[in-house]
């Protein structure tokens, strides 16, 4: 017991590119932690979250391990890693070099030959690829799991560089991305796309917690784990193709809209009125009447959320405030 004492303690990878130090040596794996622990042989035995494998596995974390380890992944999408002595140390080593990005969730490094290698998570390269990131590049990459890798030739990269610049400008009639190194998604969102997103229910199946604030120019951020940035683009995908197939409303649907000024333009028959005259409870709007008696309330951002609020009390049975 005494001689257990006297052996160094077990330590935790590094902070950069695995996880925080201090996990508690065997302890099961969070979204964030590395568990590891030692067998009886003197192996160490490492348990990894699939968040954490990704992030490694694009910052070369087993560099200089021969075999790499490639293990399938646990029914809870963990990998578990065994390693001797050596190979937890240039583990250890490999955590602390510090990653080369030139593009948030990008690793870039130059081999021998000048040439830049450029690992991406699968979403993000994907993502890329529809944003045109890759325009003006016939290299192809190849993949490994969740990790795609690109070698480019200097004159690429710099087309690469160049496709980032256009895809990273801001406007008002595009969204932002960025990868995190976390895996999150960042979206900056104009003020004029968000009121869209809004109109055409683009968080649908999302909870937004905290809910986001604007910003002094009125755009948001917001940020997205991987499993709810594919549930957005699905949704954009729906408003997209219903956008494309839209015919006027019928005889009982609504038409809302935005106008230049950024207002929702609700146009309603009286009948229809009548039947939503709770949605309005509330909202201080005078209507104007068209000549075919159709009537039109501009709502402003403020009462636009009061009317859906209103909405959703009235389709759960509570009546509106």
């Amino acid at each position: 017991f005494q001689d257990n004492q006297k052996k160094p303690a077990v330590a935790q990878p590094a902070p950069a590119a695995a996880a925080p130090a201090g996990a508690p040596a065997g302890a099961p794996a969070s979204g964030d932690n590395i568990s590891v622990a030692q067998d009886a042989s003197g192996r160490f035995i490492l348990s990894i979250p699939a968040g954490l494998w990704n992030i490694i596995q694009a910052n070369n974390g087993f560099a200089g391990i021969a075999p790499t380890p490639n293990p399938a992944p646990n029914a809870d999408g963990s990998y578990t890693v065994s390693l001797d002595a050596a190979q937890w140390q240039i583990f250890q080593d490999n955590q602390n070099k510090p990653a080369e990005p030139v593009v948030e969730g990008v690793n870039i490094t130059r081999d021998n030959s000048g040439n830049y290698i450029l690992k991406f998570h699968k979403q993000h390269y994907e993502t890329l690829m529809k944003n045109g990131g890759f325009e003006g590049i016939t290299a192809s990459p190849q993949q490994n799991g969740g990790i795609y890798t690109l070698m480019l030739s200097e004159a690429q990269m710099k087309q690469f560089n160049d496709n980032q610049e256009k895809i990273n400008q801001e406007g008002d009639d595009s969204i932002s991305v960025s990868l995190q190194a976390s895996g999150d998604y960042m979206l900056h969102i104009p003020a004029p796309l968000w009121k869209m997103i809004q109109l055409s229910n683009g968080f649908a199946g999302i909870n937004l917690s905290p809910a986001p604030v604007a910003s002094a120019d009125g755009s948001y951020n917001v940020q997205l784990s991987p499993a709810e940035w594919n549930i957005f683009q699905e949704n954009q995908a729906k408003a997209g193709s219903q956008a494309k197939d839209s015919s006027p409303p019928g005889e009982n649907e609504i038409s809302v809209s935005i106008d230049a000024s950024g207002c929702y333009v609700i146009d309603l028959t009286t009948d229809q009125y009548s039947m939503m005259k709770s949605s309005f409870a509330g909202i201080d709007v005078k209507p104007t009447t068209g000549s075919g008696g159709k009537m039109t309330f501009k709502l402003s951002e403020a009462q636009w959320q009061q009317f859906q609020a209103n909405q959703a009390k009235a389709a759960s049975g509570q009546a509106p405030a």
